[in-house]
């Protein structure tokens, strides 16, 4: 039997699934120079968030684009814009 293939559905698939790989792969080169870049990266500092003063340090920052914070209590808390200020 000869098996007849759609050559361009699956060219077409293939180059989809290519494009989403690097579009993640680069994705994921931006995150982390992004990453390596921000300000107290990996330095224990002072917060405040709605008034009240903790300590920790940034570890980064997750697909949504949140603020990543070690508490004291080894607890990772998420922050959006504006939703914390460093004390300087």
């Amino acid at each position: 039997l000869k098996k007849q293939f759609k050559i361009n559905l699956i060219l077409d698939n293939l180059l989809s699934h290519l494009k989403r790989n690097n579009l993640v792969r680069n994705r994921t080169l931006t995150n982390k120079k992004y990453e390596d870049n921000l300000y107290r990266k990996d330095i224990v500092s002072e917060y405040e968030n709605q008034g009240v003063k903790f300590k920790g340090t940034i570890v980064g920052v997750n697909d949504l684009g949140l603020l990543l914070v070690r508490k004291n209590d080894d607890k990772i808390v998420e922050f959006n814009l504006k939703e914390i200020k460093m004390i300087p």
